[in-house]
């Protein structure tokens, strides 16, 4: 009998020193990081009541074990300081899930770690927000997670926001942007439009009808239907456009210049035939200012010296050539360098 109760002392023995050790490990959530000590002290209420149940069940509340901070802290869960960008908000919120899907955390447990990475702007949300919300429960009734993400998109991440994004996925095009470039900003939006694409075919039929009309109409006759097909092919028509836009600027480049030495032979050529011309205008030119006279039956230029009077050596009036001053100064300076040729000679 006195063994009998001896074991059962040692076994209550046990228990209680796993209770403090589990309170031990609830007690530091309070000391790690959360400046708010009211907040972690509720929480820590919550805890308790959660650990009463597994010692009684031997389970959380939605089947799974629960765990500790270390477990949580292990998978380095971001700190959440506030944000006005809500890509940002949404992306840490992801981010948090995923943790809680890793080491498989109870919903109970979800709102204790993911309060415990809130500081600054987040924390001081929280704490007002946590108030609001325990008025509305009963009493002793913990914040459930869903309570949490509501409150948390409610302030970081609005309707007004979604149905933005929404109407942006609806007006996306690729424009100037590359297929590659094109497919990230629709994926990043799709899931703002869920109800739109419902399925891979549907999803695939929307990014067709955005790409650029050249590589759309290389696309849209193969008739694809998978998603990923579509964009495959898409990348495929892109580069081979580039391709052909490569070769028709070298052939232009290369026309250009086989141009640029054409107009030079041009141009030479242009020149030598309007010098030839200009010569032969200018004779023609001179050819046609000295005119045949019906008078003398000579050619020459102005009137005719037959009916002026003027004499046919020098051009003046009051003598005839035969007594031209001109023309007898001419001959005697003929008959000097004559004679003068004949003395040296000599």
């Amino acid at each position: 009998m006195s063994r009998r109760n001896n074991t059962h002392g040692t076994n209550l023995s046990n228990d209680q020193n796993a209770d403090a050790e589990d309170n031990i490990t609830l007690h530091e959530i309070a000391q790690q990081g959360n400046p708010m000590m009211n907040i972690v002290t509720r929480l820590l209420q919550q805890q308790n009541r959660l650990l009463e149940e597994m010692n009684r069940g031997g389970n959380a509340g939605n089947g799974g074990t629960l765990v500790t901070l270390e477990q949580f802290k292990k998978l380095g869960p971001p700190v959440f300081k506030g944000t006005t960008d809500p890509l940002t908000a949404e992306a840490w919120l992801k981010h948090i899930e995923k943790v809680f899907t890793a080491i498989n955390c109870p919903n109970e447990q979800k709102v204790i770690f993911a309060s415990f990475v809130l500081q600054d702007e987040a924390d001081h949300w929280w704490d007002a927000t946590s108030r609001i919300l325990r008025t509305t429960l009963r009493e002793n009734n913990p914040i459930t997670w869903e309570m949490f993400t509501n409150a948390f998109n409610e302030k970081y991440f609005p309707d007004r926001v979604r149905f933005k994004m929404e109407r942006d996925f609806l007006s996306l095009r690729q424009g100037s942007k590359s297929v590659a470039e094109y497919e990230e900003q629709f994926t990043s939006l799709s899931r703002f439009a869920a109800s739109l694409i419902p399925d891979d075919e549907s999803k695939g039929r929307r990014f067709l009808d955005g790409l650029h009309p050249d590589i759309q109409s290389k696309v849209e006759v193969l008739k694809l239907g998978r998603y990923a097909d579509i964009v495959d092919r898409a990348m495929i028509a892109e580069r081979s456009l580039e391709e052909v836009k490569k070769m028709r600027d070298a052939q232009n480049k290369q026309d250009q210049q086989s141009t640029s030495r054409d107009d030079g032979s041009i141009m030479h050529g242009t020149e030598e035939h309007n010098e030839v011309a200009t010569k032969g205008n200018h004779e023609n030119s001179s050819q046609k200012q000295n005119l045949l006279c019906t008078r003398c039956g000579k050619l020459h230029s102005g009137e005719c010296f037959w009916k002026t009077g003027a004499c046919f050596q020098c051009g003046q009036a009051g003598h005839k050539i035969k007594n031209c001053p001109n023309k007898l100064t001419s001959s005697t300076e003929t008959l000097k360098e004559g004679s003068q040729n004949k003395r040296t000679r000599v």
